[in-house]
This record gives C-alpha cells, sequence and structure tokens, in this order.
C-alpha cells in the first residue's frame, strides 16, 4: 500500500517536473546558445521549488492504536511520511490529538525539526458566544459563573450544553461535571492501580498530588522550582514522567526554544477538580498523608546508600574527609525525617491549617 501511494506521489512530482523542463527548452529555443538557461536537476528543481510537490495530510495520527494488535500501523506511517520528507517529493502534515504522538515522529526523524501548531483552547469570549448560540440566547450574563471553570475546552462546553437541554440547571450540570472530573483523576492519576499504557513512563500518587497543589495556587509551576522537590529530578526520567502526564491531558507542557519551562493545568476543568478534591478534609488527609510518606521513603532511601558507603569506607581506612560528608548528609535527612514524621502526625490529628508552608511551598 505504501509503495503505490509513494509512486503515485512521485509520479505527481516527475509531472511537474517535465512541465518545467519543457518550460525552459522551448524558452531557450528563442535564446542564444550563451544566454541559455540551466535545467535543474529534478531534486534542485523541487528543492528550490516546495509549491511543486504535493501536501500529504496523516489526520487521527496517534501513538496507540484502539485495538492493541494495530499498533504496529503508526510507526508504519510515521517511517513512511519520513521517507517522503527525505527524498524530497512531498510535504507532510499531521494531525493528532495524542501529544505523546510526537515521539513517533521524533524516532522516524531524529535530526529533523519540527514546525508544529497547536491549537489552545477557545477564549472566554468565544466560549460564551458559542453557548449563546448552541442555546439561542442573547446573553449568557447568568452562567457565566458555570462557565469558568470550563474555560474554552469545546468537548466540556458540548457535555455543558447537552446537561442543560437535557433540563438540568448549570449549577448542577458544572458541579457535575467537576465531580466527575475529579473521581477521574482520583480513579486514574491517584490510585496506584491504574494501568499504563505501552512506551508511557510511570508516576506516583505523590508526584501527582504535589503538581495538583501547586496548580491550584497559580496558573503556571516552573518547572526548575518542580525539580527542587525530592520526588523530581532534573533527568530524562522527570521529563519522560510529565510528558506523559500531558499525553493524558491533567497538565500541559510549555517549551522555551525546545527546552521545558512551564507547566499548566492540561484541561481547564481539571483546575475546579483540582480544588474540589483538595478542599475536600477527609480526602486531602489521605492524600497528604501518602505524600508525606513518600518524602519520608526518599530519605530513607538515601541514608540507606549512604550507611552502605560508609561500611565500605570503614573497610579502606584512611578516608576521614568522605565519612565526616557523609555523617553530615545522614544527619540531614535524619533531621527531615524527624520533620516530616511531626508534618504527618499533624495531619493525622487534623489540627494544621491548610494554609500553611511546607518544603518552601505554600498551600
Amino acid at each position: 500500500m505504501f509503495s503505490l501511494a509513494t509512486q503515485a506521489i512521485r509520479k505527481i512530482t516527475n509531472s511537474e517536473y517535465k512541465k518545467y523542463v519543457k518550460s525552459v527548452e522551448r524558452r531557450n529555443k528563442r535564446l542564444k546558445d550563451d544566454e541559455k538557461l540551466e535545467i535543474l536537476r529534478e531534486e534542485d528543481f523541487l528543492q528550490q521549488r516546495p509549491e511543486s510537490k504535493p501536501v500529504i495530510v496523516l489526520n487521527q495520527f496517534a501513538r496507540r492504536a484502539d485495538v492493541r494488535s494495530n499498533d504496529f500501523v503508526y510507526p508504519l506511517l510515521a517511517e513512511w511520511a519520513s521517507g517522503l520528507v527525505q527524498n524530497n517529493i512531498a510535504h507532510v502534515i499531521i494531525l493528532t490529538a495524542d501529544i505523546g504522538s510526537v515521539q513517533l515522529l521524533n524516532d522516524a526523524l531524529p535530526n529533523q525539526v519540527f514546525k508544529d501548531i497547536s491549537l489552545s483552547d477557545a477564549s472566554m469570549t468565544s466560549s460564551k458566544q458559542y453557548v449563546c448560540d448552541a442555546l439561542k440566547i442573547k446573553d449568557t450574563g447568568p452562567l457565566d459563573a458555570c462557565l469558568k471553570p470550563l474555560g474554552g475546552r469545546m468537548l466540556d462546553l458540548q457535555s455543558f450544553i447537552r446537561r442543560l437541554k437535557s433540563g438540568e440547571s448549570p449549577e448542577q450540570a458544572v458541579h457535575e461535571m467537576i465531580t466527575q472530573a475529579a473521581e477521574l483523576i482520583t480513579t486514574f492519576f491517584l490510585s496506584s492501580h491504574h494501568k499504563f499504557g505501552a512506551g508511557d513512563s510511570t508516576w506516583n500518587a505523590a508526584q501527582v498530588w504535589l503538581i495538583m497543589k501547586l496548580l491550584t495556587q497559580c496558573e503556571t509551576i516552573n518547572f526548575l522550582e518542580l525539580v527542587k522537590s525530592p520526588l523530581f529530578k532534573a533527568n530524562k526520567e522527570t521529563i519522560e514522567t510529565l510528558t506523559t502526564l500531558e499525553k493524558y491531558d491533567l497538565i500541559s507542557l510549555q517549551r522555551d526554544k525546545g527546552v521545558l519551562s512551564k507547566i499548566s493545568t492540561g484541561r481547564p476543568l481539571f483546575k475546579a477538580a483540582f480544588e474540589n478534591i483538595i478542599g475536600d478534609r477527609r480526602i486531602w488527609q489521605l492524600y497528604e498523608t501518602d505524600y508525606i510518606t513518600a518524602l519520608i521513603g526518599v530519605e530513607v532511601t538515601k541514608i540507606q546508600k549512604m550507611e552502605d558507603e560508609l561500611e565500605k569506607i570503614y573497610k579502606i581506612g584512611k578516608v576521614d574527609g568522605r565519612i565526616e560528608y557523609l555523617s553530615k548528609k545522614i544527619e540531614a535527612s535524619s533531621a527531615k525525617i524527624v520533620e516530616y514524621e511531626k508534618k504527618a502526625a499533624e495531619v493525622a490529628a487534623d489540627s494544621q491549617s491548610k494554609n500553611t508552608s511546607f518544603l518552601g511551598i505554600k498551600f
């Protein structure tokens, strides 16, 4: 199938090149020998006349198929598309709603810088106009408070409109949507039993919980601030974890010159869902305890590694400087564990106000 498609595309480019050759030959007949134009080679012609190449559009491209047995299709499409570009016989436009599918393209064309256009959510003005048109009303004034959590995400606006048409009040409709979004987050992103897709990087509930808390306080998180947390490191693993969370629409990653710089909520409704979850004292207590336990686990792991190194050093001897260094690091980690355990006790007793600062992060 791909070979036949490639042959058809080549036929188009060859046709354009032949037209060009004939045009130059006709013109050269009227010129003197020293004035005749040089006929470009086909590859040079296509390079200088990009409008002569056909445009191939791959719609609904994804990283994986709905049926796992069909997953092989998209890597093959990526390879085929890369062949068209590398052979300079076509322009390729790929439309996708799957952020993770970009990795397939990077694998197929590792040295190619892609020109991408991201479609963001509509503005509130456009969202209000859309709702007015759908409900055939002149003003969304009474609905403004309900539309704010939905932002400009078309699917959520359509769901909101369907609920209103089915008889729900605006307040009831948006409340149900926020509740459903909160349930999705707790059962998938905050659950230890979620199933990862093929090629997905894992995350843990404590990481998601920290991101949620930060995004309820501000519109964006600075990546360099996030990696100051013991739960994240400035390495490839963290980037892959955040990319997976972006693929599932929990967050959106913003890059500056190709480098990850900021993190924002992936879906406007999720911000309201974050606030709904964290505002539930019982749920907050559950996941805050899990978060603190994860921090304790990080320090315990550090101490164990340093103790193992100390044991090896004692056998060698004459490395007092290293022993002193490790001893101070163990003391620092032990002090953090004491702080975390104190915080966990306060959370368990439910006596700590939520408006506190912990690890330099205000909640």
